[in-house]
This record gives structure tokens, C-alpha cells and sequence, in this order.
């Protein structure tokens, strides 16, 4: 079993279009979550493609048989990553962009579609002027 749990969205770039559809009927009816499950998926390369494009626009939860033939249910909000960054005093406003290189470093946290990446190049300057 395989279940995604979308969300709305802030103008992003939905990157399939089965997620489009689904944020545009959330939108029309008022909706702050709708859920697309799928019971008996065969396909674990297409389980896969599915979960990597929708990630940053749905929650992923999946039940498994494992090795033993065991169910398991995995959920991906389950799985989080904690990094300990070491400082001798306490922390200053100062040291917001350092904190946020070392972010940058985990790939979950940089994740970001290609049509986002465009979207967010094509406004990187004016941005930039803003807060600047």
C-alpha cells in the first residue's frame, strides 16, 4: 500500500500532474489535505519515481512486507535527521548563515524540483534587493 498525503502549496511548480489536479481541486473546495492511495502497487521502480517527484508537495506513507514477510508501515515523517553543531557560546543572529551552510549539506533538506530551482533562479535577484 502506498498513500500520499499532499498539502497546499505556496506557488510552487507541481512537478506531476496528478498533483497539479489534486492542489487545484483542494484549492476549489476549501481542502487543507487530500490523501491518493494506492492498495496493491506492483511496481517498486514506479512506487519509487513517484515518491522522489512529489517530495516537498506530499507525504509519503508505505505499507511493506518485509523480509521475514512481516507488515511494516513506513512513513516519512518518521525518519528525521538530527546534526549537532558545536558552539562555545550561545548562538547569535550572526550566526544564522552558518547554521544554514551546514543545512545545506544534508540532501534532504536541499531537495528541490527542477522546474522550483528555475522558478527560484529567475527571482534569485529581486530577492536578493529585498532583503538586501
Amino acid at each position: 500500500m502506498v498513500k500520499a498525503t499532499f498539502f497546499p502549496l505556496n506557488n510552487d511548480i507541481n512537478p506531476i500532474p496528478i498533483a497539479a489536479n489534486i492542489d487545484k481541486e483542494m484549492k476549489k473546495i476549501g481542502s487543507k489535505h487530500a490523501n491518493m492511495h494506492f492498495s496493491s502497487p506492483d511496481s517498486k521502480s514506479e512506487v519509487k519515481a513517484l515518491i522522489k517527484e512529489s517530495a516537498g508537495i506530499a507525504v509519503a506513507t508505505l505499507e511493506v512486507n518485509d523480509s521475514s514477510g512481516n507488515k511494516t508501515r513506513i512513513k516519512e515523517n518518521q525518519f528525521t535527521s538530527n546534526k549537532k553543531i558545536s558552539f562555545a557560546r550561545d548562538i547569535l543572529p550572526k550566526d544564522d548563515s552558518y547554521i544554514a551552510e551546514q543545512a545545506k549539506k544534508d540532501a534532504v533538506i536541499i531537495l528541490v524540483s527542477k522546474d522550483n530551482q528555475e522558478l527560484y533562479e529567475k527571482w534569485k535577484m529581486m530577492i536578493k534587493k529585498l532583503i538586501g
